[in-house]
């Protein structure tokens, strides 16, 4: 499973590509399965899961959650979890992604500070707010593997635009 910071990335990839009424509620929802400071269990629960070893239950998701913005960010996290599982990013290492992931999401946290949140969504902004502890590197990513990055994640946000079911809320922009 992909990092928080990863999860963000990709949702703002994805919130520039379909249209989101509410940008801000999908990207919490993105944020709010990896709630960091929880039972192993409520983590389970969180993500669908009786077993770490399994794979997110997306159908028992659709049954239990209003698809709204902020369950579209859920459960895109949930999908990403079972997806990147198949996803080669040997060519990355995880300084350069997490170097990536906080140079595009920074703007986005920055703003969701501005917020007044409370409930699901306060939740998920502290997930958020977990990433300052992240130690970061002081060098710059390469060009040639920060390109590899957005290839690999636009890759996935494009399988999830082809797999998603949505109403007509959702079209691509």
């Amino acid at each position: 499973m992909p990092k928080i910071h990863t999860h963000l990335h990709l949702a703002l990839k994805l919130s520039k590509k379909i249209n989101i009424s509410d940008v801000d509620s999908f990207f919490l929802g993105s944020a709010y399965p990896d709630a960091w400071k929880t039972s192993t269990e409520k983590s389970l629960q969180y993500h669908y899961k009786k077993e770490a070893y399994e794979e997110c239950n997306l159908e028992a998701f659709m049954k239990n959650e209003p698809m709204d913005d902020f369950n579209l960010g859920y459960y895109f996290h949930l999908w990403i979890d079972n997806r990147i599982l198949e996803t080669d990013t040997s060519d990355i290492n995880k300084q350069d992604c997490l170097i990536c992931d906080m140079e595009a999401i920074l703007p986005m946290i920055q703003h969701l500070r501005e917020l007044k949140l409370s409930g699901k969504r306060y939740e998920a902004f502290q997930n958020i707010l977990c990433l300052e502890s992240e130690p970061m590197l002081l060098y710059r990513v390469p060009e040639m593997r920060k390109k590899k990055y957005e290839e690999i994640l636009d890759k996935l946000v494009n399988e999830f635009i082809k797999e998603l079911c949505y109403d007509s809320t959702y079209t691509t922009k």
